[in-house]
């Protein structure tokens, strides 16, 4: 099971629901094995699933593994979790309870330049 986790500021101006349909729009739909319900709590917050018990393409820790996304908006930041292997709905959903969000702490690099 591998879980990874991103986060970033809102741009000046940019509204949770703004940041949230950039990755909903952006994410493909399967018929996943094992599902989540559309929102799931994520360390005492609403996350939307993006992803939901997809079979894992390519790139996923263990052959015949499934991947499930989920995002969630808190205090200016959007953060992305995804979790992929061996899993199940039941598990990715008590793992993602467990989260604890601290804002402050966060560290952000600046943009990078962009090609010429």
């Amino acid at each position: 099971m591998r879980l990874s986790a991103a986060s970033q500021a809102l741009a000046d101006g940019q509204t949770a629901e703004s940041w949230r349909s950039g990755y909903i729009g952006a994410e493909p739909t399967c018929d996943g094995i094992s599902r989540l319900p559309a929102e799931v709590d994520v360390g005492g917050q609403t996350g939307t699933v993006t992803l939901n018990g997809c079979l894992a393409a390519g790139g996923g820790i263990a052959p015949g593994g499934v991947v499930y996304d989920v995002i969630v908006v808190v205090d200016g930041r959007g953060y992305d979790f995804t979790v992929d292997g061996i899993v199940d709905a039941a598990y990715v959903q008590a793992l993602l309870a467990t989260v604890t969000f601290d804002p402050a702490s966060a560290i952000d690099s600046p943009p990078s330049p962009s090609p010429s």
